[in-house]
């Protein structure tokens, strides 16, 4: 998600469409997922949260919120991981980790010790000085509220690449004549069902003994990573160097995405029989060396293998094309992504004593959410370029 808005102009390279619109879509679905927080009671902590709702709610966007939490993450990671090799064999490798820890690690910043404390003040420090909100509820730790929220994927992202950098200076690179960073011929063997299938079932394995330990939704102090998950997050990031070096996702037949992709829609439709009936109830959250967490470390792990598999193939056959619009919204992705929060809690705010039904606030919000995004990071893109523009002269 990331380093796609960070090529480097003087890459000459074929601009790869399908994976900016991938990139905006998942972004849509960010924005979604934090939206559909504030109207159920299964995914408790966000900001503002309507009472009172129909047991549908959490039905419907429980089920919403386990799709979304075996793979999009994931997904963002793979496709992120995906244009490092090419980027950084365009700097050395110093001065490419310099350049991600500024553009990755300026946001975290800025927002945990800036925009975050200044938002929790507004929304609970009534009673209470700026200062003594920070003293006394923010910044203590362990006990206060400060965390990197959604930025922990920067935070992570940038902890992977500095992985990485590392790896590729422990291997012995094989040589290569011309700028661009080795890279398998199209005519080597691709990738083939049954090793996606061993991969998944490795994961599933990897995944289980994780969670024997670590139950998902639990985060480490400043909310920095997810134990239960960062495994996951960490074998699709190695995915996504591969495909690059490999050149899956431009070689992949569609035949291998058609099927991954009857997987993932299989998956999600057994997630209510399972979570409901098999498993008693919502055992998503299923942790230790018991049954319900093998079954959802299984249903996760092929729900999210199948869709970081076949989303690409299917995107780079049906929507691997752009215009105005969608290179808009690819350029502000990554804009829309900091700014979601503080665009949709006020709407959730602004409407939570509209008597509507929850469901339709939740479509409301997202929506309007997306679409105030995505003009306000225009907006400022504009204006930044017209004063660029200007100072240049």
């Amino acid at each position: 998600m990331i380093s796609t808005a960070a090529a480097h102009t003087e890459q000459p390279s074929t601009r790869l469409y399908y994976l900016d619109n991938l990139k905006t879509a998942l972004t849509c679905l960010v924005v979604a997922h934090h939206a559909s927080q504030g109207y159920t009671t299964i995914d408790t902590g966000w900001a503002v949260q309507q009472t009172n709702l129909p047991e549908i709610n959490d039905r419907i966007i429980g089920w919403f919120l386990s799709v979304n939490n075996a793979f999009f993450m994931a997904l963002f990671f793979m496709i992120s991981a995906y244009f490092i090799p090419r980027s950084l064999a365009f700097k050395p490798a110093p001065a490419f980790l310099w350049n991600r820890v500024r553009k990755l690690g300026l946001p975290i910043v800025v927002f945990t010790l800036f925009i975050f404390p200044v938002t929790g003040f507004l929304l609970y420090g009534r009673g209470m000085t700026f200062a003594d909100f920070l003293v006394r509820r923010y910044l203590p730790v362990p006990g206060g509220d400060i965390n990197l929220g959604h930025t922990w994927f920067l935070f992570v992202l940038l902890f992977f690449t500095g992985l990485y950098i590392l790896f590729t200076k422990l291997r012995r690179q094989p040589k290569n004549s011309g700028l661009e960073p080795h890279r398998q011929p199209k005519n080597a063997p691709c990738l083939n069902n049954l090793q996606i299938l061993l991969f998944a079932l490795s994961l599933t394995l990897v995944t289980f003994a994780v969670r024997i330990f670590f139950q998902p939704g639990y985060w480490i102090p400043l909310h920095a990573l997810e134990p239960a998950r960062i495994l996951t997050y960490l074998a699709l990031f190695g995915f996504g160097i591969l495909a690059y070096e490999k050149q899956w996702f431009e070689r992949l037949p569609v035949s291998v995405g058609v099927l991954w992709g009857i997987v993932s829609v299989v998956v999600i439709l057994l997630a209510p029989p399972i979570i409901l009936f098999l498993l008693g109830g919502y055992a998503i959250w299923a942790k230790g060396f018991t049954f319900n967490s093998l079954i959802v470390s299984a249903w996760e792990t092929f729900l999210c293998v199948g869709l970081c598999v076949s989303l690409p193939i299917l995107f780079r056959q049906k929507f691997n094309r752009t215009n105005k619009l969608l290179k808009l919204a690819a350029k502000n992705s990554f804009g829309v992504y900091l700014l979601h929060p503080l665009i949709i809690i006020p709407i959730e705010a602004a409407i939570i004593n509209l008597p509507l039904h929850p469901m339709l606030k939740f479509l409301f919000t997202t929506v309007i959410g997306i679409a105030l995004c995505y003009l306000l990071c225009c907006a400022y893109s504009a204006i930044k370029s017209r004063l660029l523009k200007i100072t240049a002269k």
